[in-house]
């Protein structure tokens, strides 16, 4: 089953790109003050319509998508008011693909019987464009009932959300596009695009009030993102014999930039040991490379530490302590690529 999600989703994929593309679309509606725009076409391979529903997300790309995927789309139910229940059926993360069931509201219109879709999810990572593709399928154990009536997720339904290019780190725009056949009869596909459109806007405001929610839960554990540390540092030559240790830190983020503060606690020291004193400023600052923003980052770190090194002028000391940050580095880069492999996951694959 995993193979056909991905079989079929690499297709799928190709259609949801012929329509971002496309240039048909007619403007169904706008609404600027909630930075929402709804547009709709008529597609002639599945003789249906799909909407285009562009709008902003005031909240960091890459945070929103890792929720969506690992949060808030298994708590559909909970937030949006035309999902009467929504489960993740399975996960194949080796090929990011998901299996999901979801039931919907009755609504009016006389539509007075439970509708259901069961449709794949495949993901696709490239550059900082997320895409995920969705479209129906079958399953044992959730063929269709008598009591429910069973929709159709047209092939080139998707979503993709990027960066806003005017504000990178604290802004997303979303780009959704859906076709569902809800095997409404009697009424004209035509005539109901408007009442789809207007499912479509209350979905972004659903969505929106949920994840300013999940944001402030972020951002407060941020907030509280300490740490106390003790580090004790090997014997050195110029006669430096005795252990040294030094007990520091405290983290924190803002944007694209972590920033981790070194400062002396105030723990004491072993009698056996030198208690360093980390001067106040140093820092490790990490960001993004502009040019390589997915695969590169830059590191600023200021180090000022007093060792309590005696009969050695400080000025003395400078060049050994910078061949000290360049083995720091080397050891660094060495161990990381390690971390990358076991903490890699597939659907970062395309980076």
């Amino acid at each position: 089953m995993e193979e056909k999600c991905r079989h079929e989703g690499e297709r799928a994929l190709e259609k949801f790109r012929f329509n971002m593309e496309r240039n048909d679309w007619v403007l169904e509606k706008s609404y600027p003050e909630e930075d929402i725009t709804i547009k709709s076409v008529y597609d002639v391979e599945t003789k249906d319509y799909f909407l285009y529903t562009e709008a902003t997300m005031d909240f960091e790309s890459e945070w929103l998508f890792q929720d969506l995927l690992e949060h808030t789309l298994d708590a559909t139910a909970e937030w949006s008011s035309d999902c009467k229940d929504f489960k993740v059926v399975q996960r194949w993360p080796a090929d990011r693909c998901i299996l999901a069931h979801q039931v919907f509201e009755k609504k009016a219109l006389g539509i007075s019987v439970t509708r259901d879709v069961v449709y794949f999810m495949h993901g696709h990572v490239e550059g900082d464009r997320r895409t995920c593709v969705m479209f129906s399928t079958e399953w044992p154990g959730l063929e269709p009932s008598k009591k429910i009536v069973r929709g159709t997720v047209h092939r080139g339904s998707g979503l993709l959300l990027h960066p806003d290019p005017e504000r990178r780190t604290t802004r997303t725009l979303m780009h959704w596009i859906a076709s569902s056949d809800m095997k409404i009869p009697l009424l004209p596909k035509g005539i109901l695009v408007p009442v789809y459109a207007m499912g479509c806007r209350q979905y972004i405001l659903d969505l929106r009030r949920y994840l300013k929610a999940r944001w402030r839960m972020h951002l407060d554990s941020m907030a509280d993102r300490c740490v106390l540390a003790h580090q004790v540092f090997e014997k050195r030559e110029l006669g430096i014999s005795v252990t040294r240790d030094v007990v520091f830190m405290n983290g924190h983020v803002v944007g694209d930039k972590h920033v981790v503060q070194h400062r002396v606690a105030g723990v004491g020291a072993d009698q056996e040991d030198c208690q360093v004193k980390n001067r106040r400023g140093s820092r490790l600052l990490l960001c993004p490379d502009p040019m390589r923003q997915k695969s590169r980052t830059l590191m600023y770190w200021i180090a000022s530490s007093d060792m309590k090194i005696p009969l050695l002028l400080q000025t003395i000391l400078v060049p050994i302590h910078a061949m000290g940050c360049r083995q720091y580095i080397l050891d660094l880069r060495c161990y990381l690529p390690a971390r990358w492999r076991i903490t890699w996951t597939p659907w970062v694959a395309d980076l």
